[in-house]
């Protein structure tokens, strides 16, 4: 284990004379605040709202993800059906080339 530095060990222990002086002199409520703040947030962490629960994320995701499936199926036939009918009458062409008007040696206009 690493050791703690000396600046470290006195920061640390007037940060808890602080935290005793301010128990000490100040009313409760100004601690009770932020302990309910901080206790909701883990709280909300650890046990998040239904709504916002993976089951049902995982269900609509399963769900839209068969829809897709069936989806992509039928595109695939339509696509096989089309490729049959128009097999005979396509014709390939080949590429053609387009000389382009730049010239190397000069420096780009814009920059």
């Amino acid at each position: 284990m690493k050791k703690l530095s000396w600046p470290l060990i006195i920061i640390i222990v007037f940060c808890a004379l602080g935290l005793y002086q301010d128990i000490t002199n100040a009313p409760i409520i100004n601690f009770l605040i932020p302990l309910i703040l901080i206790a909701g947030v883990i709280l909300l962490i650890k046990f998040p709202p239904n709504r916002w629960s993976k089951s049902k994320k995982q269900t609509r995701a399963a769900s839209e993800q068969e829809k897709y499936k069936q989806a992509v199926k039928i595109q695939r036939q339509k696509m096989k059906q089309n490729q049959q009918n128009n097999s005979s009458t396509s014709k390939t062409l080949p590429f053609k080339v387009i000389e382009g008007g730049r010239d190397d040696n000069d420096t780009p206009r814009y920059h």
